[in-house]
């Protein structure tokens, strides 16, 4: 019996994987530098061929349905192919490597991105370091080296500790002639507090506040580390940072017994090996944070 003839291919499937990392046409159609007409034309093609449905969409935006995750699997296998071949086509030219770091804010915006700019003068390298707002996957290509909050999941991927780090509780020197210095553990919990807006917490690294009291009083919440930092910065409650954020604000730790231990996680894709640059960036991070340990971390 002759298998049945349908029309695919890889202008199809990327637009089947871009969608599904960007989430809403939109953004889907910026990336593929098309239309959004375009971008839904290509899918409801796919659609049309396979006889099934590869997208369910609400308020949000669009996400694959089991069978669309079941293609996409397939899709990010032969991206991973292509990216192989090209490499090996190109392994004897130079051209400008264009790289992508996914990175959490705190250690993107307040380590990184200054060593980063210094290490990159004079590499060939056309250089991206997105702050993304959710967990970033190495398997869903949203970059080609993500460090983050949790231990990354996934297959043909490669992962390590990038940096243990401490936490500790904050506040303006004006905070502190205001209040009258803190006493101890107990008295922490008596005052007012800077923290992230529940709801909207993306990893559950980040609810150190509740390991705490689950009644702790809130003058702010904001969604993002720097707005907490200025909030605490100026006066209106406790906050709780990495010990290697703070000098630029200028704030005092207070009850130095109080103490959170959590972990940065680096991963790329199996295939590292076979990419110079991107092996490179991920030495420099590896090797940078190891010299710095002790900005990140108490212990030994």
């Amino acid at each position: 019996m002759q298998e049945p003839h349908f029309d695919l291919n890889w202008d199809d499937l990327k637009h089947l994987l871009v969608l599904s990392r960007e989430g809403t046409l939109s953004a889907a159609a910026r990336v593929l530098d098309t239309s959004r007409v375009t971008v839904k034309a290509r899918i409801s093609n796919l659609e049309n061929n396979l006889g099934v449905r590869l997208f369910s969409q609400d308020k949000t935006g669009y996400k694959l349905t089991r069978d669309g995750r079941d293609l996409a699997g397939y899709a990010l296998e032969c991206e991973r192919q292509l990216r192989l071949a090209l490499a090996g086509q190109t392994k004897d030219s130079t051209p400008r490597l264009k790289i992508r770091v996914g990175v959490v804010e705190g250690i993107g915006n307040g380590y990184l991105a200054e060593k980063l700019s210094n290490w990159l003068k004079g590499q060939n390298i056309d250089f991206e370091l997105a702050s993304l707002p959710k967990q970033a996957r190495i398997t869903n290509r949203e970059a080609d080296i993500c460090v983050t909050l949790e231990e990354p999941e996934g297959e043909n991927i490669i992962k390590k500790v990038l940096t243990p780090y401490t936490l500790g509780i904050y506040a303006s020197q004006g905070y502190i002639d205001e209040h009258g210095p803190l006493k101890g553990s107990q008295d922490v919990l008596d005052h007012m507090w800077v923290g992230y807006v529940r709801d909207h917490i993306f990893s559950q690294t980040l609810n150190y506040h509740e390991e705490l009291s689950a009644n702790l009083k809130y003058a702010f919440r904001g969604t993002s580390m720097v707005s907490q930092l200025y909030a605490t910065a100026a006066g209106l409650g406790l906050g709780i940072f990495p010990i290697y954020l703070t000098s630029d604000f200028n704030l005092v730790r207070v009850c130095p017994e109080i103490a959170f231990a959590r972990k940065y996680w680096i991963s790329s894709s199996s295939d590292l090996h076979r990419f110079p640059g991107h092996l490179s960036v991920w030495k420099f991070l590896l090797e940078t944070t190891q010299k710095d340990h002790r900005l990140f971390y108490e212990g030994n």
